[in-house]
């Protein structure tokens, strides 16, 4: 999946002929400073925004956004079941459960924490099953352990069904455990800092690197 000489801008020039190739049926983590256009990528290959200039491959993807967006008249069931085609319930059960939110089908967005809203929303974008998956920020506002068990969930989804996948995160760790590629981005227009592909005997050498390009922003 290519982006091409990708332009794009607020006023103020974010994306200048930027290109990046992102390794289908893979996991590429992406990290930079506040403001470095990471959100905005991911809006670019949703649709949601439209380039000034060149090529951004127009793709049907699960997207769990930054915020969980949940709708407030649906319940906890209803909200990952209106993704999925009728009949589907058990489906949407199934990925709430593993999920630790079976216990709140009938609750509503309102009677939830930050924290099981973000649950709800992994769990939808999970269910949708997508050949391409993006998640933006998808373990914030939980405890260590509780992440680190959806981390596993998130990583037997991915060898079950090999989404192509964009994960932003702040968080480097987090992303070398479960990337394929890690991309850093930085500067205005923004380019890549730092790439590089992730495999078991590199991952401590590019943790490491990657912290360092961090430092540099």
């Amino acid at each position: 999946m290519l982006i091409d000489k990708l332009t794009f801008d607020y006023g103020t020039p974010l994306y200048r002929d930027f290109s990046l190739d992102i390794p289908d049926h893979a996991i590429t983590a992406i990290l930079g400073g506040s403001g470095t256009g990471k959100s905005t990528l991911l809006h670019l290959l949703a649709g949601l925004l439209t380039p000034k200039g060149g090529q951004v491959p127009k793709v049907e993807c699960s997207y769990m956004f930054q915020t969980p967006r949940l709708l407030p008249t649906l319940t906890v069931l209803g909200n990952v079941q209106a993704v999925l085609p009728k009949g589907q319930k058990d489906k949407a059960k199934e990925w709430l459960e593993q999920a630790e939110m079976g216990d709140y089908l009938n609750y509503y967005p309102h009677e939830l924490s930050g924290g099981m809203a973000t649950r709800v929303a992994l769990a939808r974008a999970f269910a949708v099953e997508k050949d391409v998956l993006l998640m933006d920020e998808p373990f914030t506002g939980l405890d260590m352990a509780l992440s680190e068990r959806l981390k596993r969930v998130f990583s037997s989804f991915w060898q079950a069904n090999k989404p192509t996948t964009l994960l932003v995160t702040h968080d480097p760790d987090l992303a070398l455990s479960v990337c394929h590629q890690v991309v850093v981005l930085g500067g205005k227009p923004v380019e890549t800092v730092y790439l590089s592909e992730v495999d078991d005997s590199g991952r401590d050498r590019v943790l490491s690197e990657v912290k360092q390009a961090l430092l540099t922003l």
